[in-house]
């Protein structure tokens, strides 16, 4: 079994550059760069055959794509459920504590 090491959390100037290619049509990339390089995070693209939009996002030698639909559904649904371990700590087990 192999453990996750906890990875360093950076929050570097996000840039989107809109790339118009002769093979893979107009895409829009969400950028950063960090450590004196630019990376490429993810990248908007269109389908072939239906023009649905799709993020891209690459996994090891996979580029896996999200419909573009699901990641705005996850957007809307973050406000008021994703929470950090402290917020936890201060609104639930605070209240518990104060409850007995």
């Amino acid at each position: 079994m192999t453990l996750c090491k906890k990875m360093k959390t950076i929050r570097p100037k996000i840039e989107l550059l809109w790339l118009g290619t002769v093979d893979q049509g107009k895409q829009l990339e969400v950028n950063a760069a960090f450590d004196g390089v630019s990376h490429s995070l993810v990248t908007i693209v269109a389908d072939n055959t239906d023009e649905s939009l799709w993020l891209e996002v690459y996994v090891g030698d996979n580029a896996v794509q999200i419909p573009l639909d699901i990641i705005k559904d996850a957007i809307s649904a973050a406000p008021g459920e994703v929470h950090s371990e402290s917020w936890y700590d201060e609104s639930l087990y605070s209240d518990k504590d104060s409850q007995t």
